[in-house]
């Protein structure tokens, strides 16, 4: 479990004035010896005036390797004109996993991941599908996933390879 608060203000050097909240919970269920389902939510908001004065470093972005799978990094959020992606006030992320180990410490997992950021209290979600290799190490767990993104104008499977450290 993991709470984020933190702000600006721009009465002390800081050019608007904001709060941002973001909460992760994570969890591991055991499913027999060799397997277990993971999952992940998180929710991010940010509080602020207006959403063009919230700093770039500040907008939530969804898509990627820790958030949701089959899509690239931060590209997913509120777009403007010209189809950049400017984040969101708001983020919602989830994933359900099942990891199976197949072979000492090597297993294969199959995976579910949505998220989406933008103004709304809950934005709406993009979905990816997909499935990989795990080895668990002792500091955690080396992933090659295929990911394949069900919405938006994403398409095709993508290569995600990450650490994942604890669960």
């Amino acid at each position: 479990f993991f709470i984020d608060t933190h702000g600006a203000s721009a009465d002390v050097l800081s050019s608007t004035s904001f709060v941002q909240a973001r909460t992760v919970i994570r969890g591991a269920y055991p499913l027999g010896q060799r397997t277990r389902l993971l999952g992940r939510f998180e929710y991010g908001t940010s509080l602020v005036e207006s959403f063009e004065r919230l700093p770039l470093s500040e907008r939530f972005y969804a898509g990627g390797d820790q958030s949701v799978r089959g899509y690239a990094y931060q590209s997913i959020g509120k777009r403007d004109d010209e189809g950049r992606v400017l984040g969101g006030e708001n983020l919602a992320t989830m994933t359900a996993e099942i990891e199976r180990l197949v072979w000492g410490n090597v297993g294969a997992a199959a995976f579910m991941d949505a998220g989406g950021a933008d103004s709304r209290a809950f934005p709406s979600l993009f979905r990816g599908v997909g499935a990989g290799v795990r080895y668990r190490a002792p500091i955690g767990s080396v992933q090659l996933d295929l990911a394949h993104p069900l919405d938006g104008d994403s398409r095709g499977v993508r290569l995600h390879l990450g650490i994942r450290i604890g669960l």
